[in-house]
């Protein structure tokens, strides 16, 4: 089991959606047209809503579940999403994650923001 560590959620969940809106924002400023638009903005709504899964993580984290647990949950989770998604929008889904995943971790993205979350070792940030 990992030492007890404390995430203050609420303050990186701030700081997310700030960031989030911050590079929502920057992005409408080289859109050129509506389409492109409409994309920036169900990332936003999207993201925006993934970020629970997120706080759900830190939560767990500071109730002092292994994180291996955590991790563990997680990927079973995202494997059913991926899937489930995969069938409802067919096989250009997972060619378009995979070219998404590419660029996320080349940072090649048209906007890269990011929060970094650092825990308080045993105790309450």
């Amino acid at each position: 089991m990992t030492a007890h560590v404390h995430y203050d959620v609420e303050d990186i969940t701030r700081r997310v959606h700030a960031e989030v809106e911050r590079g929502c924002a920057k992005a409408l400023e080289t859109v050129a047209d509506d389409e492109a638009r409409q994309l920036v903005e169900a990332q936003r709504r999207i993201h925006l809503a993934a970020h629970i899964m997120t706080r759900e993580m830190l939560a767990l984290l500071n109730e002092g579940m292994d994180e291996t647990v955590i991790m563990n949950a997680v990927c079973v989770v995202l494997s059913g999403h991926v899937m489930s998604l995969s069938q409802g929008f067919g096989p250009a889904f997972q060619e378009t994650l995979a070219r998404a995943m590419l660029k996320t971790a080349t940072r090649t993205n048209a906007f890269d923001g990011q929060v970094t979350a650092t825990p308080v070792k045993g105790g309450r940030a």
